[in-house]
């Protein structure tokens, strides 16, 4: 550049454009400056708006747990409240048939848990509603000291409520599901509680829901709780309490969707053989149950069960014959289908409309084969029932309650020998 100022024929032209390159090199090294004093506060700017958004994301957090007693028991229908230590406010919810209960889109902060129930001590717990994690809380209630005092008198006719019986017995799905039974059946260990003599030759009754049933053939998941000997003489059934079975299903949820399955196998393979039998019998049985339940809307929910049974068992014939003895094995098989299905509508808080559909399809083949029964003798056996309940309840006042159950049966049955 300076060689081109010396060339020029005009000075004063050649001090022009020198000047000219000056400023403009001043002007380039400036903005250089500003660009580097203006680039910590762009990531300074450009960060904070990242965090802001994240923490604008987690804004919120929920709360949910299980509710227990001492026994590690589940406690259903135990008032739960959450108070917000800042502000004071508190909210309400009560624990499912799981004991579980629940509170989303909570600030975050500072909380106090509060869960009552009749006859446990009240308890508070202290809840931080900020961490990332979703924990479960436990809360394990203490059963509350109770001081009676029993004033006695020879003029005293008080009669005891039918419902007041401490030898009543109750076995809930919990129970149910860890207690060994054949073939999973729900009736097997409550029927060790029933009096032969109360049973009657008719055998024992069986009350699904309030009706009377010739067996219980639903799937153990739909299974709530079932009762033997509770309100041994009330005038409202036929039997004692010794020889009757109350059984009742469990409600669909109004939060959200459960389901599980279950799949259970027996196989003959470490049986011994049977005495009489020249070989082994294969034997082999498999339960499968499914159930999902949840809420169809704010005010209804459903639950769906369904359970295949299928045994491929043996018999075995060990009997002398006018050709000589004969010694056999006969494959016994039987195929056992059942569904279950409950719809509730809360028409009103006091007013409750329920629907209960229940399907079996079973058949059995070679029954009736034993020791000296010959295989000609065997029959065959099939059932198909459908049954529709309708179940409507109305509380009309603190002291009047009205209960209507209409059922539909349908259940033709046939045997045929071979």
């Amino acid at each position: 550049m300076l060689g081109t100022f010396l060339k020029s024929a005009r000075p004063l032209r050649a001090l022009n454009l020198a000047r000219r390159w000056w400023l403009r090199l001043w002007d380039s090294s400036r903005a250089q400056y500003r660009f580097r004093a203006f680039r910590p506060l762009t990531l300074v700017t450009v960060s904070y708006a990242i965090v802001a958004s994240f923490a604008l994301g987690q804004s919120t957090g929920a709360v949910r747990g299980t509710i227990e007693d001492s026994s590690r028991q589940i406690v259903v229908g135990a008032n739960v409240k959450l108070r917000n230590q800042t502000t004071g406010q508190e909210l309400s919810a009560s624990s499912d048939e799981e004991g579980r209960f629940r509170f989303e889109g909570l600030a975050l902060g500072e909380y106090a848990l509060v869960v009552t129930e009749p006859g446990f001590k009240t308890t508070e717990l202290p809840v931080n509603v900020g961490d990332r994690s979703d924990n479960p809380i436990r809360v394990l209630l203490q059963v509350a000291s109770d001081v009676e005092s029993v004033r006695v008198s020879a003029n005293d006719n008080t009669i005891p409520l039918a419902s007041q019986n401490a030898d009543a017995i109750e076995f809930d799905r919990n129970w149910m599901e860890n207690l060994p039974s054949k073939e999973a059946d729900p009736l097997a260990v409550p029927s060790l509680f029933l009096n032969p003599a109360a049973a009657g030759t008719m055998g024992p009754m069986i009350l699904v829901d309030g009706v009377e049933s010739s067996a219980l053939e639903v799937p153990l998941t739909s299974i709530k709780r079932i009762l033997v000997n509770k309100s041994p003489y009330s005038a409202e059934f036929a039997r004692p309490g010794r020889g009757r079975i109350e059984v009742f299903t469990r409600k669909g949820n109004l939060r959200d969707y459960h389901g599980n399955v279950t799949f259970l196998l027996r196989n003959s393979v470490l049986d011994a053989r049977n005495a009489f039998a020249e070989v082994r019998a294969p034997t082999q049985r498999e339960i499968a149950e499914a159930e999902l339940d949840g809420p169809l809307s704010s005010r209804a929910r459903f639950l769906l069960a369904g359970r295949y049974f299928t045994s491929d068992d043996s018999s075995t014939v060990h009997a002398h014959t006018p050709t000589g003895l004969l010694t056999e094995n006969v494959d016994v098989p039987g195929h056992n289908t059942r569904l279950f299905g409950r719809f509730e509508f809360d028409l009103t808080p006091k007013h409750t409309l329920t629907l209960i559909y229940k399907f079996k399809n079973k058949s059995q083949q070679n029954q009736g084969i034993r020791s000296f029964d010959l295989p000609e003798r065997a029959t065959d056996f099939s059932i198909h029932e459908s049954e529709v309940k309708v179940f409507e309840r109305a509380i009309l006042s603190p002291r009047f309650l009205n209960d209507l159950r209409l059922t539909y049966k349908d259940e033709p049955q046939q045997t045929t020998s071979i």
